[in-house]
């Protein structure tokens, strides 16, 4: 299946001071609210999480997020002291493999994209190692995160797991076995931007010469390939 990548020009329009714990804070959606109904993400170990980062880029603030099928990154700019506004870009990642993961990729992923350069309202409850990011869309429309994840399912022995994830260049990998095989970075716009290839997959790698941003790490080795989200700060 080809990649569908749709690129929007990022505009920015001012600066508001806003609260730091929204950049301090790795975000996981608990609900989304659209239409009138409420919707709660599919977990599965396909998607186990739908993470939600403010992260500081350069003069900007870059918010990303993803889900099974799909990565988005965009630059924000603070329209008042709680509330922000945002262009991006989306690139598709591959196919769901729960289909109930795929009907819920597209609902989030629309909050998003219908409220493109609109102003997004957003409140934080902070109560330590439980706070809340709620994001409002004009339309009434809610997405709520948390800042833990609330239901995560982990196999007894995992084929692939990596910390830190977000990560400033140590990339750890957790793994079954460790036979030989190729690893490589490809960002959200379908590019390989790193790959190496070893006798022995290597209990951590160092991934600090790439830029900051959303990537897929794809693991190749006795004729599978593995792929996991990762987040390079």
């Amino acid at each position: 299946m080809k990649k569908i990548i749709a690129l929007l020009v990022f505009t920015v329009f001012g600066a508001h001071a806003q609260n730091p714990i929204l950049t301090n804070t790795t975000w996981y959606l608990t609900s989304l609210e659209t239409g009138g109904n409420t919707f709660t993400p599919p977990y599965d170990l396909t998607a186990p999480y739908v993470p939600l980062y403010f992260m500081p880029q350069d003069e900007s603030l870059q918010l990303m997020t993803s889900h099974c099928n799909t990565a988005m990154t965009g630059i924000v700019v603070f329209t008042g002291t709680e509330s922000f506004s945002y262009d991006f870009c989306t690139a598709t990642l591959g196919m769901c493999a729960n289909l109930a993961n795929t009907g819920f990729d597209g609902l989030y992923m629309t909050f998003f994209l219908s409220n493109i350069n609109q102003p997004m309202a957003y409140t934080i409850t902070d109560a330590g190692d439980a706070s809340s990011l709620v994001i409002t869309a004009p339309s009434g429309d809610k997405a709520t995160y948390g800042s833990t994840v609330a239901r995560v399912l982990v196999p007894t022995r995992p084929k692939l797991a990596v910390s830190p994830n977000p990560t400033q260049g140590l990339l750890r990998l957790q793994m079954e076995n460790r036979t030989a095989g190729n690893l490589s970075i490809v960002n959200a716009l379908g590019q390989e931007v790193w790959s190496s290839s070893y006798e022995a997959i290597p209990e951590s790698i160092d991934i600090s010469a790439i830029g900051a941003g959303l990537y897929t790490l794809q693991i190749t080795a006795d004729s599978q390939t593995q792929n996991t989200k990762i987040v390079k700060l």
